[in-house]
């Protein structure tokens, strides 16, 4: 007869078994324990900011998603975890960690959060391999947005200057078509933050009426926002610029996005991979910019009536 098992292992064998099933990545990632969605963003205020809105939207609707903050450099054993749990849908925040989730988990559908320069971005030209598994919505605004303030704000400023590098071409050149649609020549100039004063005296030899700033590190560090802030108030010039901070900095105007509503506009994407394990719309999506005016710079250069003209929906900024 033979001797009866011992519970205690039995149930030990059992705990070993569904382990290591998991490890392996077999079955459903919700019967493992783990959520469908996994969402991983880098130390980042805006980017948290984003991530917790769209993880708070999605548990709204019933989709469980799971946050985790993970440092740019993390060693390679994460994504190789996470490519064994097999989520129906990762989030990541950051052009850089995209490109790096996409390289390293092959066919799950990817939605991103939070990129800025998107149109530059290498896993949305039309040759990338990842083209269409990934969407997402930047933190750009859309340039018809910048180029319905432009023609808003300032009837008198008809020639403008883009400072950009090669990071940064694609999304310049996408502003410059939107603004010559409402009547706005843009100039774009190549720049470099180490060689900002060059950038500067192009500014004065062109005799422009303004300046369109971007988000793009290679060309402004905290140092050249001083600098061309302080250009534009010399030189009584309009400077428009891509965060509420730099307007409130000093520069007449600008569109930029909250990351709130970042975030809640991605829960839609993620929501219809979910379902389908697919997008039916891959891209970008953008969120409706939100525009304001620093009401005693545009009286420092003489637009107080532009700024004034405004629509209800611009907030005035009064330092």
């Amino acid at each position: 007869m033979p001797a009866l098992l011992d519970p205690r292992r039995v149930h030990r064998r059992l705990i070993h078994l569904a382990v290591t099933i998991a490890a392996a990545g077999l079955g459903d990632p919700a019967a493992a324990g783990e959520p469908p969605v996994q969402v991983l963003v880098t130390p980042n205020k805006l980017y948290q900011a984003a991530a917790d809105a769209l993880v708070t939207r999605l548990r709204d609707r019933g989709i469980d998603a799971r946050l985790t903050v993970i440092e740019q450099d993390s060693p390679d054993e994460y994504l190789d975890r996470l490519r064994e749990q097999r989520p129906r849908v990762i989030v990541t925040a950051g052009a850089g960690l995209t490109q790096r989730v996409l390289r390293a988990v092959p066919r799950t559908p990817v939605v991103f959060l939070m990129t800025t320069n998107t149109a530059d971005a290498e896993f949305l030209q039309a040759g990338s391999p990842h083209h269409d598994r990934v969407a997402g919505v930047p933190a750009d605004c859309d340039p018809a947005d910048i180029a319905r303030l432009l023609q808003a704000s300032c009837a008198r400023c008809g020639r403008l200057a883009l400072l950009m590098s090669e990071r940064s071409r694609n999304t310049a050149a996408a502003i410059k078509r939107a603004a010559a649609r409402h009547g706005v020549t843009i100039d774009l100039i190549s720049a470099d933050r180490d060689r900002f004063p060059e950038a500067i005296e192009a500014l004065n030899k062109g005799h422009y009426d303004g300046v369109v700033m971007i988000p793009d590190a290679c060309v402004y560090n905290a140092a050249n926002v001083r600098r061309l802030l302080l250009w534009g108030l010399r030189r009584k010039k309009a400077v428009w610029a891509f965060s509420e901070k730099v307007i409130r900095a000093g520069a007449y105007a600008g569109t930029y996005v909250a990351p709130e509503d970042v975030g809640n506009t991605a829960a839609g994407l993620v929501e219809q991979a979910v379902a389908h394990a697919a997008f039916s719309n891959p891209g970008v999506c953008y969120v409706p910019a939100r525009r304001a005016v620093n009401v005693r710079t545009a009286s420092m250069i003489g637009l107080q009536r532009e700024a004034g003209s405004l629509a209800a929906a611009v907030t005035r900024i009064q330092p």
